[in-house]
């Protein structure tokens, strides 16, 4: 049977002690209390979640409201209008650009972007922006050249390159964002943080 000295517990000494001093005893009982106040502490993932999600309600001044059931009235509906609010928002940065052939628009991030029609980017737009495999493709430029049905030729890279800067200039126009397509001499792709 081993006895403690005046040093701080471990739990390891705890294991080995049978016969406790009061000093000893109340580090045992101060010791299980700090453990069970860090135990307190740790909080669920729902709670955590809810702490995250605060109430939209929480600092809206419903007092004008004198009827108990019309408050509650209220309450739901701009709660419901605060969640419709929340779809659209994560809505528009969720989605994946769309280019519609018809009317030459890239759908992107709530905004229609015009494309001039009958040009080199509508033609680029039709081939990378077709479909999700397509988006996240990296293209070479003679393969776009060749999906657009003309034969490559050595200089048709500049007919790529521009096509895709030009893209990117009237995307940054209606979103601030400047780098739309990845756009390099040889090559050709979509953001890749916009696939997402």
């Amino acid at each position: 049977m081993s006895k403690l000295s005046d040093k701080k517990l471990t739990i390891a000494d705890l294991k080995n002690v049978k016969d406790f001093t009061p000093a000893q005893k109340e580090q045992v009982t101060n010791f299980a209390k700090s453990i069970s106040k860090l135990v307190d502490g740790i909080q669920s993932p729902a709670k955590i979640m809810a702490n995250l999600y605060q109430d939209p309600l929480k600092n809206i001044d419903m007092s004008w409201v004198a009827d108990e059931s019309r408050r509650k009235a209220e309450e739901a509906r701009l709660r419901r209008l605060q969640l419709e609010k929340l779809e659209r928002e994560m809505a528009i940065d969720m989605t994946l650009p769309t280019y519609d052939i018809v009317d030459c628009l890239i759908s992107f991030r709530g905004k229609k972007i015009q494309i001039p029609p009958d040009t080199d980017q509508e033609m680029l737009c039709k081939v990378v922006l077709r479909n999700k495999n397509a988006m996240s493709r990296r293209w070479n430029w003679d393969e776009i050249i060749e999906a657009w049905g003309d034969v490559p030729e050595k200089d048709d890279w500049r007919k790529v390159y521009n096509a895709g800067r030009g893209i990117n200039e009237q995307v940054e126009k209606k979103t601030t964002i400047s780098n739309f397509l990845i756009v390099k001499t040889k090559t050709l792709q979509l953001n890749p943080d916009f696939l997402q």
